[in-house]
This record gives structure tokens, sequence and C-alpha cells, in this order.
């Protein structure tokens, strides 16, 4: 009767499936894969990006129920990952993957399925995982940023800032602390994120006009602190100022030396761009030259004064329409300032492109050579003979002593004898005492002398550069060896030029530059060696053998590669040009090495190496290894274990070993199944036995349970630690009437 029990079960599952529409699925047989279960490991949680707590434990079985082993299962998922994503079952029929959640937020739904034959039942199951955010990590600016409004008002947009995880995802409940910078408020000292991750506050500017800003601040997020910035435009016009030019003096019907400056602000005191400033004469008579302008972002506007012909006081109005005015007064005198003097002269020596020593300092004076006490007025220095261009601040302004002084003048361009004039508008001009300016100092400098050390003969490159504070130099600079003859030389603009050194030692490099009509000479030095020439190491090939085996290693201790390489004196380092083919390598500089074969790999392999001397010169060598085979342990797949009546006619079951293999590369071997009774071998009339092809034959006799062993040899031998018969298998025979 147990004999028949699977035929009857699966007649009614093959009936069961013909009702269903299943004609073309085939069943799986016993010992092959028939469902797939989860054991452990569905519906988890976890932040995003993280590895979940449990891993994912898959049971496979066959028909009867029975744990299939070397099953490969496939794992897929949306949104999450697996590894591995394709395993094999163990012998418990189990098996197991680590999963990883992605970096979105929601579900993250998957399936598990075994690899069958094509028309065979789908043998699958679906699970599912769940991504929730990660802790907070970024602060980002959202919105509102580079908003415009009138100083003292409220922005039209909100400040927007948005929390997130690392890979983006919004956070809720954050804390972020807003600070108005510059002037004004924010709406809330503080917000927290809601469920989009934003937070938001309205701005109210400050009174001044100008830039200001906001700041969102969170403590321990990357982004931190986020800057608003914004600009508040000052209001309508409400005042206007003097600011400078007041109170000037001079001959009737002069031009004054310092323009008329008016500022035009608002209620606030900020300045107005773009206002109209209308310049009348209320007093004394004269002209203003513009009538009107229009003031600048500063909120300032200027004229130029020309006064009346009589002497006397004199006033004009700078009148902004609607708002009022700002008067200026000045004195209409015969004794007004009328000429330039040098109180301090400049250096009476200098050099092309150096700050004089001593700078100039000029006066103004009036008509009968008293100083004048008048700030503001520009006094412009030039070069009034020599020729070049005079460089530096060449306009300075006057101060409250009437008195400019100027800062860093320098005369480039030509030497020789320079005089300089000073002029300033309604003044008379004034000449300078003789400079003598000599040429621009250099400096000369070799940045480079490769290579070094050289040989004999060996072109050395000698880079150099040649600068001045007085500009770019001209001219050529020629390069000496001390201890010899040897010399290259090349225009200031090349930076460089090709030296051969013969002689050997230590040789003095010299770079002289020899000036020119502007710029004077100069030289470096630099230390050079010339050593003699290396001779290239030889490399000579090499050869070893092990034997087969994934966990034979062959350890070659130093000098191992290079034991048989020659060099004319030093020592020599090994360097791996190309590796094996067949196994692993690890190659140490002193020429030791460790190599270990591929598993089931016989044969020969190589590898290549440089043997490199101190000064880098080097040679290959090749490195031969055998790799001599060893033999593998046959190998085979069981069948099932047997039942059947005691009464029945000799039973011969085809296939039932299968994947009879004399092992890797060993096709040519002979193989025999070793067959051994271990128990109830009276149950038995003849046999059992296993042909060649994996037919199993026996003949029951009596009832009850049998074990039997079953191995497989080959004729390969056991030398060098071969193996010629597979590990033992048990099989039950259970015989019941």
């Amino acid at each position: 009767m147990l004999s028949t029990r699977p035929v009857l079960l699966a007649a009614v599952l093959a009936a069961g499936l013909s009702a269903c529409g299943g004609d073309d699925l085939v069943l799986p047989s016993e010992g092959q894969p028939a469902t797939i279960t989860i054991v452990q490991g569905d519906g988890q949680s976890g932040r995003v990006g993280e590895r979940l707590p449990q891993p994912l434990i898959l049971q496979v079985n066959d028909a009867i129920g029975r744990p299939v082993a070397g099953a490969m299962v496939v794992v897929e998922l949306d949104g999450a990952d697996a590894a591995p994503d394709t395993v094999a079952t163990d012998a418990a029929g189990r098996a197991s993957v680590d999963l990883r959640l992605g970096p979105d937020v929601g579900p993250s739904p998957g399936s598990a399925r075994v690899l069958t034959a094509e028309g065979q039942t789908p043998v699958a199951v679906g699970f599912s995982l769940s991504a929730v955010a990660a802790s907070a990590n970024g602060l980002t600016l959202e919105s509102g940023d580079n908003q415009t409004a009138p100083a003292g008002a409220e922005l039209s947009a909100p400040l927007v800032v948005r929390v997130g995880d690392a890979f983006g995802n919004a956070i809720a409940g954050v804390e972020i602390l807003w600070t108005a910078v510059g002037g004004g408020a924010v709406s809330e000292a503080s917000t927290i994120s809601d469920a989009d991750g934003r937070a938001a506050v309205r701005r109210t500017l400050g009174s001044a006009s100008g830039q200001q800003s906001t700041l969102a601040t969170s403590d321990g997020l990357a982004g931190s602190p986020i800057v608003f910035l914004h600009t508040a435009t000052p209001g309508s016009a409400a005042g206007v100022s003097i600011v400078s030019g007041n109170d000037q003096s001079g001959a009737p019907g002069s031009t004054l030396p310092a323009p008329l400056v008016a500022r035009v602000t608002d209620a606030d005191g900020n300045p107005v761009n773009a206002a109209a400033v209308t310049w009348v004469v209320t007093a004394g008579g004269g002209s203003l030259n513009p009538v009107t302008s229009t003031t600048d972002l500063d909120g300032r506007a200027s004229s130029t004064w020309t006064l009346g012909s009589a002497e006397g006081a004199n006033s004009v109005a700078a009148v902004v329409s609607g708002v009022g005015q700002a008067t200026f007064r000045a004195t209409a005198t015969a004794g007004g300032s009328s000429g330039l003097a040098i109180r301090t002269q400049p250096s009476t020596d200098a050099r092309i492109g150096e700050r004089f020593g001593r700078q100039p300092v000029v006066q103004l004076r009036d008509a009968t050579g008293n100083d004048v006490a008048q700030s503001g007025v520009p006094v412009t220095a030039a070069v009034a003979s020599g020729g070049g261009t005079l460089g530096g601040t060449i306009t300075q302004t006057t101060d409250a002593n009437g008195r400019a002084a100027f800062q860093d003048l320098v005369i480039n361009g030509a030497g020789g004898d320079h005089t300089l004039s000073f002029t300033a508008p309604g003044y008379t001009s004034v000449t300078s005492s003789t400079i003598a300016v000599s040429l621009a100092r250099t400096t000369t400098r070799i940045t480079g002398d490769l290579p070094d050390p050289s040989a004999p003969g060996q072109v050395v490159a000698v880079s150099f550069t040649v600068s001045s504070d007085g500009g770019t130099p001209d001219g050529t600079v020629t390069i000496t060896a001390a201890g010899g003859s040897e010399t290259c030389s090349a225009p200031v603009s090349a930076g460089g030029c090709a030296l051969v050194l013969n002689a050997t030692g230590n040789r003095t490099l010299t770079a002289r530059y020899g000036g020119s009509g502007q710029f004077g000479a100069s030289d470096d030095n630099e230390g050079h060696r010339v050593e003699a020439g290396n001779t290239t190491p030889t490399a000579q090939d090499d050869a070893y053998s092990t034997r087969e085996g994934g966990e034979q290693t062959l350890v070659v201790g130093a000098p191992g590669v290079l034991g048989n390489d020659q060099d004319d004196g030093g020592a020599l380092t090994a360097e791996l040009v190309d590796g094996v083919n067949n196994g692993t390598l690890s190659l140490d500089f002193n020429g030791g090495f460790r190599y270990t074969p591929g598993s089931d790999f016989s044969g020969g392999d190589s590898f290549t190496y440089r043997a490199v001397d101190g000064t880098g010169a080097s040679d290959e060598g090749i490195v031969q290894i055998t790799v001599e085979p060893v033999n593998d342990s046959p190998r085979f797949t069981r069948g099932p274990d047997q039942s059947a009546s005691a009464s029945s006619e000799p039973i011969a079951v085809e296939s039932w070993a299968t994947n009879i293999t004399a092992g890797p590369n060993e096709a040519g071997q002979s193989l025999q199944f070793l067959v051994e009774v271990q128990s109830g071998g009276e149950l038995f009339a003849s046999g059992p036995a296993i042909s060649d092809s994996g037919t199993l034959t026996y003949d029951p006799a009596a009832q009850g349970t049998a074990t039997v062993t079953v191995r497989l040899r080959d004729d390969g031998g056991t030398a060098s630690d071969g193996r010629d018969t597979s590990d033992p298998v048990t099989v039950t025979f259970t015989f019941g009437p």
C-alpha cells in the first residue's frame, strides 16, 4: 500500500490541474521544488537607506513537504535591495538574504521565486516591506530669497525652508530659529517644520535702505544657517542737505575749485536715487553748470559754481521741488587763491618702476603767496619732462589745510632726468625739481634644471624667470656651468634653454641677465650634479611548480624572482607588470611571492615582473608556474530512498544516480559504483547494485527496512593526496507487505 500513495496523490493533483486549465503545466516530482514559504522577515519596516534587522528566510519543499536542498531562489524588490538577490537553499531547504531599504518613503513590495525548468508550475511567494523617513539631515532654502520692498515694509512672500533626510525625504517636527539681520523683524522667532518638512515666517524690513538678511538656523543640520537676502529701497525724498563745497572763496568771476555737492534723503535718512536737483543763484550773480542734475545711488548731486563779477557775498540754493532747499555760500575777493606751490619735493633720484622714497606734497596759495586752507580741491600730477609714464594715484584732494599729499607716485618706461607738473582747477600749475631715474631693478631666478642629477652628454632643461617692479624685462639670459665651457642662452620670454653638460661632479649653474634700455642686470646660481651613466639591470626568467588545488599555495621567499637577476650594483626591487590568469598572486618588492592556483586548475600559468634599480632603470622577466594535476573526487547526485512491496518482482530505477562525473578535466577516467549493505541484507533476494549509467536494481525478499551506502570510484588513484572515491551516501529501503 505504501508504494501506491504517491501515485494516488499525483493522480489527484493532475486531475485538479486539468480541471483548472493547467494542461501545459508540469507538476514537480518528488525531490523537486513545489512550494516556497516565508519563515521570517515579512512585513518589516525601517528607515530609508538602512539595513533591516531581520533577514528574509525562505523555505523550499517538494510536493510531499520535504525540504529541497540546492534550489536557486531569486528575490526581487521594488524600492529596496536584497543581498544576495539569488541564493541556493541549504540542506534544510532554507535560503536567507539580507534586506536594505531604498531612498524613498513608503511600501516596498517584493517576491521570491524558485528557478524552475520551462513549463513547470511556478513556485513563488510575495512579501512586503515599509520604509519611513530617516533622521533630519539637511536644511535647504525653499522660497522667498532675493525680495525687494520699501524700507520698513513687509516682504510680499514668506520665507520658506525645508528639512529633509539624507535622501531628500521631508522631516516634520524640527525647530527652526529665525533671526532678522540689518534691522526689521520676523513674524515668529521659531517655527516647527510641517508634514512636508517646511517652515516659514513673514519678514518686515528695517528702516535703513540697502541690503538686509534673515537667518534660518537649526543646529546639527547640513546647510544651516540658511541666509535669505533682501533689498530695502528708500522712500520718497524728504530732505536735502550740504555735503561739500560750502564756504569757498575766489576771485570775482572765477570758477570755484571744489564742486557743490548736495544729498537728498528720505524720512529715515536713506539716500534717494534719481531725484532732480535745481541749482539757483540767490545772491552775487554768477552761474552754475549744470543748472539741473540728478542724484546718484548715494543720493548725491553736484554742480560747478562760477562767482559773480563783483567782490562780496555769493549764494546758491540746491532746490528739490516739493521738498526744500540747501543754501551754499562763497566770497568773491581780490585776494583769492591763484597758484600751487610744492611744499615737499619728490626724491632727487629713483628707479624705473619703484615708488619715490620721498613723495611730493602740494600747497594751495593765493595771489600774494599766502597758504589757502581749502579742502576738496583735486590736484593732478603728470610727467613734465623725461618721457615714460607716471604711475600710482596721480590725483589727490586737498585736506583742510589746502594740501594734497601724494602716496605712491612712480615713473615707468624711461630712465634719465625727469620733472613732474602739478595742476588744479583755477590755480596756476607748478613744476618739480629734477628727478634722476635709474634702470629698474631685476631679479633673475633659476626655477628648474632637469634632470638633476644628469648623465654626461644628457640634455638638461634649465628654466628661469626675470622679474621687475618696473614692468616686463626684455633681453637675453645666458646659462653657464662652473668647471666647464658649456653654455646656452635664450630670450627672457622663452623662459629656458637646453644645456648639455659633459664633465661629471658638482657643477654650479649661473643664469645671467644682461639688462636692457630700461632694466638692470642680475644673476642667480643653482647647484647641479653630473653622474656617470647607469647600466640597465637584466631580468632572468624563472620557473616554479606546485600542485593542483585551491588550498595549495606556492610560497617563495626573498630574493625569489630577483635571485638570478643582474645589475651593476645596488639593490633591485620587483614590480608586477602582468598578473597570473588562473589563480591569485602577491608579489613582494624583495622578489618573494605567493601563488594560489584556481580551484581544479592544472597546467601552465605565468606572470611578468620588472626588476628595477635605484635609478629607475628596469628590465622585465617572465615567471612560469606549472600546476601539476591531482586526481579529484568523482561526484554524482543520488536519487530518493526506496519503498516497495516485499513480494515485488526485481526492480530497476533508471537514472537513480545522475550528474555522474569523474571530476573536472578527468573525463577519460572509468567509473564504478560501490554499493555496501549496512543493515537488513537478509531483506534482499539479490542486489542492490548501480550500473555505470546510474540505474539502481534490487530484488525485495522480505518485509523490513535496510540501509545501504553508495560511493563512486574512479581509476585516477590517490597520488599527491588525490581522491578516487566520493563521499558515501546512505540509502534507505523499506519493504512492506
